[in-house]
């Protein structure tokens, strides 16, 4: 994949390549970059239009150094904290499962996510170095395919509103098993988000990488009720869980991103 962009570090001055080394944070090590980066844009004439213009160019060169030189993360200290949420909801709540499930498609989500300065960005946790799937995400997908009781309880009493906490609870999925956190991928815009701005003969597509997570990966969280309930319910609720993964999560799900399977 072509790599756009390389004029703006010249001298070999890439901020990437300075802060994001070894064992590096994802987070901490991407935001020090576009700061630096910014510093240089702003120095330079038209710096305004350059930063603009430029950001495209600093998010593929932050997603290809990711796949290029991948970040490191303790895969124990995942499945230790995993569990330590385990243990705390199993003696907050009544009934408290474990599911892992893993990715058949390439997984994006939050791509607006705040604290990557990236075009198309990805949640990355800050502290254990890894992407992981925000427990609203997991709560949102389940809450929007609840058409109907489940177990004889109403989806506004498991998932509560606005004045009422529901029955089921949810954690944030971390990946457990993987090869790669993350991959490349690629969406060409052809127009701006302004309508009417530009002709289609006046069109100039800039292609953006993005960073997925790649299929295969297995992710693991924790889904508990706070009532007890029996184990026909309990078994219907699980299998109802699989069939909302299998839909998919995510941003792109139309294009069969985010799609899981569970594991056996």
């Amino acid at each position: 994949m072509a790599v756009r962009g390389r004029r703006e570090f010249a001298g070999g001055d890439d901020p990437l390549s300075r802060y994001c080394q070894e064992d590096y944070n994802v987070v901490s090590c991407i935001n020090l970059a576009f700061l630096e980066w910014m510093r240089q844009k702003i120095g330079k004439p038209e710096g305004a239009r350059q930063r603009s213009e430029g950001l495209p160019d600093f998010s593929r060169r932050a997603v290809l150094h990711l796949y290029r030189q991948p970040p490191r993360a303790a895969r124990e200290e995942v499945e230790r904290y995993v569990q330590a949420i385990f243990d705390a909801v199993s003696r907050a709540s009544a009934m408290a499962f474990k599911y892992e499930f893993t990715l058949e498609t390439p997984l994006t989500i939050h791509t607006k996510w705040p604290y990557l300065p990236l075009e198309i960005g990805l949640a990355w946790h800050p502290i254990l170095n890894v992407p992981y799937i925000p427990a609203s995400s997991l709560k949102g997908a389940a809450r929007a395919a609840a058409v109907s009781p489940l177990c004889g309880i109403e989806p506004e009493d498991l998932f509560g509103t606005t004045e009422e906490e529901g029955d089921l609870i949810f954690t944030d999925a971390y990946p457990t098993r993987w090869e790669r956190l993350v991959e490349p991928d690629v969406i060409t815009p052809h127009y701006r988000e302004t309508a009417g701005e530009i002709s289609e003969a006046q069109a100039r597509p800039v292609p953006l990488v993005f960073p997925v997570v790649p299929a295969g990966t297995t992710f693991t969280f924790v889904v508990a009720f706070r009532q007890m309930v029996g184990q026909e319910c309990w078994g219907e609720t699980l299998r109802w869980l699989q069939q909302v993964l299998t839909r998919g999560l995510g941003a792109k799900t139309q294009l069969s991103y985010g799609v899981f399977r569970r594991q056996t």
